[in-house]
């Protein structure tokens, strides 16, 4: 929030480069603009304000842009809703480094008292519970590409296995996913 979590996950880390996209059509703010030239950050710290977490494209651009190998850490923060989640873990996990981490924040929203009532915004939305079942999914193939997954009350973590970069190919969760075929009862 305009800026904040940026600032907090760079003083937490300070890391090489810390890239954030957020979908708000803005800029960053005079604090947030005082925070990165005070401390000499402006080719550490790069924000992408109007870019689509679902936009596979433009998110992979911004990699491709911004970076020069893989990635050690993704923390989305985004839209907190299945459809775009999935499409930007799809995106930047095999970007991950081998043993990289991808965080989920917040995905027992559908589980929160507010957020199960009939008028609130997201009351049709997927729950990013979906994901986070996909994910276990994803963890018991022989071929996973998540050597570990952690789940906690406000975020998930799935560690990025050892498998090449070249071997996840053009990756789709759905492609680690087997299931028993359903039966019918007796």
């Amino acid at each position: 929030w305009d800026g904040g979590s940026i600032a907090f996950w760079f003083e937490l880390f300070h890391p090489r480069k810390h890239v954030a996209i957020d979908l708000k059509q803005r800029q960053d703010s005079p604090y947030f603009e005082r925070y990165v030239e005070s401390r000499g950050l402006r080719e550490n710290i790069r924000t992408y304000w109007s870019v689509d977490q679902a936009d596979r494209a433009a998110v992979s651009g911004i990699c491709a842009r911004e970076f020069d190998g893989p990635l050690d850490l993704v923390i989305d923060d985004a839209s907190h809703l299945y459809g775009p989640t999935k499409a930007s873990f799809e995106t930047l996990f095999p970007l991950l480094r081998p043993g990289g981490l991808y965080v989920i924040e917040d995905w027992a929203w559908g589980h929160w008292a507010d957020y199960q009532r009939p008028d609130h915004p997201w009351a049709n939305e997927i729950p990013l519970t979906q994901l986070v079942i996909e994910l276990i999914e994803c963890i018991g193939g022989p071929a996973a590409p998540i050597r570990r997954l952690t789940v906690s009350h406000g975020f998930v973590v799935a560690e990025r296995a050892w498998h090449s970069r070249a071997k996840l190919g053009d990756f789709k969760l759905d492609n680690y996913i087997s299931r028993r075929p359903a039966t019918s009862p007796a």
